[in-house]
C-alpha cells in the first residue's frame, strides 16, 4: 500500500485539461493509500461536464446512489 500521493501539480493539471497527460493513471482511478496508520482509498475522475459521480462497491450495497 502506498502513502498518500501529493495533489496533482498545476503543470500537470494544464497537461490533462490540455489532453496531453499521459501519465493521468498517476492521479486518476483508485489508489489504495495509508495516511496516519489509516488504510483507505483515494478515488478521482476527470469528468469536468458530469452532472453526476457514483461510486458503488460492497460498501454501499453495490447501489451508486446510497453513499453510507
Amino acid at each position: 500500500m502506498s502513502t498518500m500521493a501529493s495533489a496533482p501539480s498545476s503543470d500537470a493539471l494544464y497537461l490533462l485539461h490540455e489532453g496531453t497527460q499521459y501519465q493521468s493513471y498517476r492521479y486518476l482511478g483508485f489508489h489504495l493509500e495509508e495516511k496516519d496508520s489509516v488504510r483507505g482509498v483515494r478515488f478521482a475522475v476527470w469528468a469536468p461536464n458530469a452532472k453526476q459521480v457514483n461510486v458503488s462497491g460492497s460498501f454501499n450495497g453495490w447501489d451508486g446512489r446510497n453513499m453510507a
